[in-house]
This record gives structure tokens, sequence and C-alpha cells, in this order.
């Protein structure tokens, strides 16, 4: 795949595990209508989950074990980052992705701003990742899905998608 745009989710749901395929879910349609609204063909876009496996109870509360959780699945990231030759922009949606790229758990007052990545492989093939909410907060809390969409808007001009607003129907499935 040769994308310009990477976006991260935390980890795969519920509704994945089940099916047995990756972004399945109401949130990962969600961001897929985003993109759509902007015009961007969504199968252009590299989309991942920072976690691969589904953690059928909630991720490991203490940082130590998160991070055992994270390194896990690590080297398949690394590889995956490093062959997108034209990779220019990463979007971290949620906490532990942010966690994942930037070091910090802290979502609130990150979200929607672009951040150093804390990794040295990862600052030699990209200046910041943009960090978001998750799209499964905005299923909860639709009045945050302007914010989402701003911050795919401004990782999707950085990767030179050259986004536009359409006038799409509002959220349709393509199950």
């Amino acid at each position: 795949m040769d994308a310009a745009l990477a976006i991260y989710l935390d980890t795969p749901g519920m509704m994945e595990d089940k099916r047995h395929r990756g972004f399945v879910s109401d949130a990962a349609e969600f961001v897929r209508h985003c993109l759509r609204r902007m015009g961007i063909d969504p199968a252009s876009v590299w989309m991942d989950y920072s976690v691969k496996c589904y953690p059928a109870r909630k991720m490991p509360g203490k940082k130590q074990d998160r991070f055992d959780v994270i390194w896990a699945c690590s080297e398949y990231r690394i590889a995956m980052l490093q062959s997108l030759p034209n990779l220019r922009s990463i979007v971290a949606m949620g906490a532990l992705s942010n966690e994942v790229f930037t070091g910090s758990a802290t979502i609130g007052a990150n979200a929607g701003a672009e951040w150093e990545p804390r990794e040295q492989w990862l600052r030699e093939l990209i200046e910041h990742v943009w960090v978001s909410y998750s799209p499964g907060f905005v299923l909860e809390k639709p009045s945050e899905s302007g914010a989402i969409f701003r911050v795919l808007w401004k990782a999707a001009e950085e990767a030179g998608l050259n986004p536009k607003s359409t006038k799409q129907p509002p959220f349709e499935y393509d199950i």
C-alpha cells in the first residue's frame, strides 16, 4: 500500500472479534464516513490498531502492564509504518494510541494537537502525530464529532490528500 495518511485506533472491539475482521464496528465506520465527507477514498488511507488483539476486558491499569501489551504489537506497527514510503501524517485516535505514539495517556488536553513522536525511528519518518479522541467516544458523546473531523482534516491536509467538503448522505454502512 502507498498511503500518505495512517490512522491508528486503540484496539479491535467485540464486533471485530466476533466477525474475525478488522474495522467493522460503528467506530471504524465513523472514521470512514469522515474520510468520505472530505472526498477521500478510505481505501487510500492506512488504518490499523495500536494493539492488535481484542482485550476481552479493559486494558491493564498499571503503566508497565500496558507497556507490555503495547510492546507485544510494536514490531508489526513499526514494520508497517516503515513500509509506507509516502507516509506524511499519522492520527492517533484514543488514549491508548496516544500513549503508543506520544508516551502520554492523557487525551483531553492533547486532543486536536500535534505531538512529536515518542520513538526516534518514527521521528525520522514524520515530524509529528495528530492526537484525537477515539471514534468510539464520539458514538457516546456526539458533540465531539466535529473535533475528530477537524483533526482528520488537518492530518489529511498535511498528508497532501487535499480534503474538500462533500454533500455525502449521512452515515452509510459498507459492510
